[in-house]
């Protein structure tokens, strides 16, 4: 059976989320979130970490698509692309300062620590931490809002990069409109290869809730 591959990509505090659960809605798919073993932002062997992880998506059964979305795909995707030809990568992009915000309140919530991802040399009383840190850049700077405004920054820079080279392989889509509106859900199936008529859209409505500023964004 012909098994085609998407990956969902964003800076983290995008939906990737709520992308995995809108891809396992639809017919015949399979998709993780942040599936182990969480990858490095740094490595030294991109093709063949992609080519087992790839195997291993393919042990998870006979659906037509497999699919896992998580950040740290983003330094990896060149060598997706060539594993995979068909590859599909839809990008999200959610307003800087939101990711900022969400990013800062999820970490002050579930760290045991005060933790900083982004910094090279943490602050005194800042930490990193073993399994997530690894998976981020880290900058010259101390200040967490400032190392995150840089991420966000360059990833979406390197995500046009990308787009440039590779228009048939990855999309961006606005996360508001792609998860929470029937015409964005569309355009985001069809740009992974869900025909019109296999698409599953119900309860797209109120399907990605953000959080911003102690609130959260209608949708």
């Amino acid at each position: 059976m012909n098994q085609s591959i998407i990956l969902g990509i964003g800076t983290g505090r995008c939906g990737a989320a709520s992308l995995a659960k809108v891809l396992n809605q639809q017919t015949d798919a399979v998709c993780s979130f942040d599936e182990p073993p969480l990858l490095p932002w740094r490595h030294t062997d991109g093709p063949r970490v992609i080519r087992e992880r790839f195997a291993r998506f393919r042990l998870h059964g006979e659906a037509r698509r497999l699919g896992d979305c998580a950040s740290y795909y983003l330094p990896y995707l060149e060598h997706a692309i060539a594993a995979e030809p068909d590859l599909r990568v839809v990008c999200l992009k959610r307003p800087r300062e939101e990711v900022v915000v969400s990013f800062c309140q999820w970490l002050d919530q579930t760290m045991p620590l005060p933790t900083n991802h982004w910094a090279r040399q943490p602050a005194p009383g800042w930490h990193h931490d073993f399994v997530r840190t690894r998976t981020y850049p880290q900058y010259d700077t101390q200040n967490r809002e400032e190392g995150i405004r840089r991420y966000w920054d360059e990833y979406y820079e390197r995500v046009g990069e990308l787009i440039e080279c590779y228009p048939d392989h990855i999309r961006l889509f606005d996360t508001y409109e792609a998860l929470n509106t029937e015409s964005g859900l569309q355009e985001l199936l069809g740009f992974v290869g869900i025909p019109p008529d296999e698409q599953v859209l119900t309860g797209v409505e109120g399907r990605v809730r953000l959080a911003v500023g102690g609130g959260w964004r209608p949708g």
